[in-house]
């Protein structure tokens, strides 16, 4: 194990709600961790101390939540078993066309992995473990969100405790995702490597924003393929092959970057690349502050969603460096960022005024833009599964091409449309 990950350890938080037992748990789990553990390690087993510590609390919390929840995507494996095992379930997300409604309908069903209980021959250790982390993480925030819509009080006392200890869990995933090995055993390497040198490397995110990168929708499209008559297992093994082997109808895949997305690529003058480069690192910056890595540099922050996925993460980030909010760097914080807190302290906008010397108007003015701000974000904050764009409805549509056939602003267009002009420029024509 890395130590700046034995440190990140100790800065993991717990969701509001999680369950005590579990926390305790978690703590005592925290204490026997040293460097040499990792995802893969025999003497140093990480998945023996989430055993011993993790495993009955979880079991015990998702037994005794009466509400409705879908046990299928998550009941019938240990926590400590998550690494080996596949789930047997998966949710298979599909758009449907809603005539007359102003929003496209996103359904659900579940689908059975048909799961493989070995690992591919061709598959490092480690790669594997924390692929079917990432299947489990799928299915625990679907189970989170199912259950919030089921409850009749989504926070309450009951439901907070169940959902708090699972997005607690998604937290506890992430972390061990950077707990790989020092050496692995390369199938094609009579011997070790350092870990560095025998795991593939390639970037599933965009370096600029939340959407995956262009050669990694490459594979998501390459994946999502299937022949005619073919079952699913013939399907899978030949996904899996064509996967590793990165073949694709042509050859031109080389040329696609590992690093950007088609919004962000470098050799198009037209893209937002140039412009979002400057938020390169205080972007990276706040996605290790969401992920409980570091502290953020900013005084007023966006909230996630619960239950957010990866993507949803990196769009809160990406949100908040480019919503105009000040960093605790600056010279000097903006107004809103001290009018919000003045107003957390229950001062009133004429006491705001009189203290920072403003009239009442521009205090009022600060209030309204700030929750303007958190208006957008809150509307903006669930992306669409099968898409990975925020889902925007026709209308928004309408008005944002209608406006910039006018001669309208990216700003103007925005505030008309109640997105982030960000989003905007991502749908205006020829985007």
């Amino acid at each position: 194990m890395r130590s700046n990950s034995l440190q990140g350890i100790e800065a993991l938080q717990v969701a509001p709600g999680c369950s005590a037992a579990f926390i305790e748990g978690l703590n005592l789990f925290k204490e026997e961790l040293t460097a040499s553990h990792s995802l893969t390690s025999r003497r140093y087993s990480i998945w023996s101390l989430v055993r011993k510590h993790l495993d009955q609390p979880f079991q015990a919390v998702l037994e005794g939540y009466a509400g409705a929840w879908e046990r299928r995507l998550v009941g019938g494996c240990l926590l400590s078993e998550m690494g080996c095992r596949r789930p047997a379930w998966r949710v298979k997300y599909s758009v449907v066309q809603s005539p007359g409604k102003a929003f496209d309908e996103v359904r659900f069903e579940l689908l059975s992995t048909k799961q493989r209980g070995d690992r591919p021959q061709s598959a490092l250790l480690a790669d594997w473990q924390l692929a079917n982390l990432r299947r489990w993480d799928s299915n625990l925030r679907f189970v989170i969100r199912m259950a919030q819509d089921a409850s009749d009080d989504p926070f309450g006392v009951e439901c907070l405790h169940f959902t708090g200890t699972l997005d607690t869990v998604r937290l506890l995933l992430v972390w061990l995702s950077y707990c790989r090995p020092a050496r692995s055993v390369h199938p094609d390497y009579d011997g070790r490597l350092a870990d560095a040198k025998a795991r593939e490397h390639s970037t599933t995110y965009c370096e600029l924003c939340w959407r995956q990168t262009m050669r990694s929708s490459a594979f998501a499209c390459l994946r999502t393929e299937r022949f005619a008559g073919e079952s699913d297992s013939e399907w899978e093994a030949r996904r899996d092959l064509e996967l590793m082997a990165k073949r694709l109808p042509t050859a031109s895949w080389r040329r696609w970057s590992n690093r950007f997305c088609r919004q962000h690529d470098p050799r198009d003058p037209g893209s937002r690349y140039r412009a979002d480069l400057p938020y390169k690192e205080a972007f990276r910056h706040e996605v290790e502050a969401l992920t409980v890595r570091r502290r953020s540099n900013y005084v007023l922050r966006f909230p996630l969603p619960r239950g957010a996925d990866q993507q949803e993460v990196r769009k809160a980030a990406y949100d908040l460096v480019h919503s105009g909010l000040r960093p605790l760097g600056a010279a000097e914080p903006g107004l809103r960022e001290k009018v919000v807190l003045m107003a957390r302290e229950g001062l009133s906008q004429a006491e705001m005024a009189r203290r920072l010397g403003i009239s009442r108007q521009a205090v009022s003015k600060a209030m309204k833009s700030f929750s303007r701000l958190m208006s957008v974000r809150s509307s903006e904050a669930y992306i669409d599964p099968t898409s990975g764009e925020v889902s925007i409805s026709d209308e928004q549509l309408a008005l944002i091409h209608a406006m910039e056939l006018q001669g309208a602003t990216v700003a103007d267009i925005a505030r008309a449309a109640g997105l982030f002009p960000h989003t905007v420029k991502a749908f205006k024509s020829g985007s």
